[in-house]
């Protein structure tokens, strides 16, 4: 104490450190709730995300037997939307196993060279990329989406 501070200064000083501790702790409970909900949502549409995938390689696997037998659709630089479609799926539905197989590893491998890091494997090894995959096909239009099916799979 000195005679710049009355006591008075000191406890109204002294309550309002104590009422923003209080409401630091409010304020904490409150963002860590807002990340589990963020993380919850992020997680609900990849999962989304890899069902549509898996649908549309159902498609090509039904009407054309396989991969190799489907045409190739519209290229995204140098992938073929076949191809984007399949090993998107591959990845979406084993991500969680930690070992994409060669041609899934290829594949990202294109797209994170030719469309950014949210593609990378490495980085994003234990995620899905199918949220991602499905924006650089422009899927979250479904006139694009059935474009890109009515190609791969002619009536």
């Amino acid at each position: 104490m000195n005679d710049d501070f009355s006591d008075a200064y000191v406890m109204g000083a002294f309550n309002r450190m104590a009422k923003a501790h209080i409401e630091i702790e409010a304020l904490q409970g409150e963002a860590a709730s807002l990340q589990a909900s963020i993380g919850a949502r992020q997680q609900a549409t990849q999962a989304i995300s890899g069902a549509i995938f898996q649908v549309a390689k159902q498609g090509i696997s039904l009407v054309h037997g396989g991969l190799a037998a489907a045409p190739d659709g519209r290229f995204i630089k140098s992938a073929t939307v076949k191809s984007i479609v399949w090993q998107a799926r591959n990845q979406a539905m084993h991500f969680e196993e930690g070992a994409p197989k060669q041609p899934v590893k290829d594949l990202f491998a294109i797209l994170e060279a030719e469309h950014g890091p949210q593609f990378s494997l490495s980085l994003h090894g234990a995620q899905s990329r199918a949220k991602q995959v499905l924006d650089l096909l422009g899927w979250n239009e479904y006139s694009a989406y059935l474009t890109d099916m009515s190609l791969l799979l002619p009536a």
